[in-house]
């Protein structure tokens, strides 16, 4: 190679080395961007006045925020890979419950009893729907949980009154 060709693949090497280093400091951007967007979207999730609880088509719990451990009183790391089912007092509602949304795939809400650690229990407004998972054939349940104990305590209270 002559002196003029070795200079001409230097300059393009190195043309090519700040393209590239230009394109690395972009990914880095994205990246950071993208760390901030998830950091967000994490203390959104676990700081939401109310449970989320996101279960398998076999009623295992693949996902649950900080609020729903809390409304247990349970660690988030007991409450994975558990049976929502283990949790629920009413097992005739959830029955029919889980019945309605594998059926209709359509948004379902019902009031049940969940259970505490201590065996205690408290009511709870259930909103779910089903989601398709990527899984072939596979699907999940995402739901809300709103705590609605003092809600039904008035309400027992109004209906003995009326009595």
């Amino acid at each position: 190679m002559s002196a003029i060709q070795i200079a001409e693949l230097v300059h393009e090497l190195e043309t090519h080395q700040i393209e590239l280093e230009l394109q690395n400091e972009e990914l880095v951007r994205a990246q950071l961007e993208l760390s901030e967007l998830r950091d967000q979207y994490a203390d959104l999730y676990d700081s939401a006045p109310i449970g989320y609880v996101t279960t398998n088509h076999t009623g295992i719990i693949t996902q649950v925020n900080l609020t729903f451990a809390e409304m247990l009183d349970v660690p988030r790391p007991l409450i994975l890979n558990q049976s929502l089912s283990a949790f629920i007092v009413d097992q005739d509602i959830y029955y029919k419950y889980k019945k309605v949304i594998f059926d209709t795939k359509e948004r379902c809400r019902c009031k049940l009893r969940l259970r505490k650690q201590d065996n205690s229990y408290f009511w709870v407004s259930v909103d779910s729907i089903r989601l398709e998972s990527p899984d072939q054939g596979q699907y999940l349940i995402l739901s809300i949980l709103n705590d609605i104990s003092a809600r039904q305590e008035t309400e027992a209270g109004l209906e003995k009154t009326r009595k």
